[in-house]
């Protein structure tokens, strides 16, 4: 884990946060994948962004629960820090809004399951947290 991020590392991991955002929006994204690659960022993210929200569940742990299927499970588990809602449209498209602590906003993704939703409003917030550093 960087203790430090230098200019580099920060945006090497800023565009992983957007690609995480990007992989989100896709319909061919798989959510384990897009599980694990949050609990990436968030492990390895700055402690400005991250510190507050960063993960107690292991990368075993993680994976034990995405080798059962337990996708949203897996998807609360790593936004269980912030504050976040689920809902869902007649349609049936999952919104997710997550708001990271110690924030005056929310921000929203949707997807076609809660994990996707969450992993996608996670990356949103990140974002946002990014751009105000």
């Amino acid at each position: 884990m960087w203790l430090a991020m230098d200019r580099v590392q920060i945006r090497e991991w800023s565009n992983r946060v957007d690609d995480l955002l990007f992989q989100c929006e896709r319909t061919s994204s798989l959510p384990a994948d897009l599980l694990r690659e949050a609990h990436e960022i968030l492990t390895l993210g700055p402690a400005k962004v991250c510190g507050s929200i960063r993960p107690d569940l292991s990368r075993s742990s993680l994976q034990f629960l995405l080798d059962d299927g337990a996708f949203e499970s897996a998807a609360i588990r790593l936004v269980r820090k912030c504050s976040y809602m689920l809902s869902g449209t007649p349609n049936g498209i999952i919104i997710a809004s997550v708001a990271l602590p110690n924030s005056e906003h929310d921000y929203s993704h949707g997807g076609t399951s809660e994990a996707v939703a969450l992993c996608g409003a996670l990356a949103t917030a990140i974002q946002a947290a990014l751009s105000l550093e």
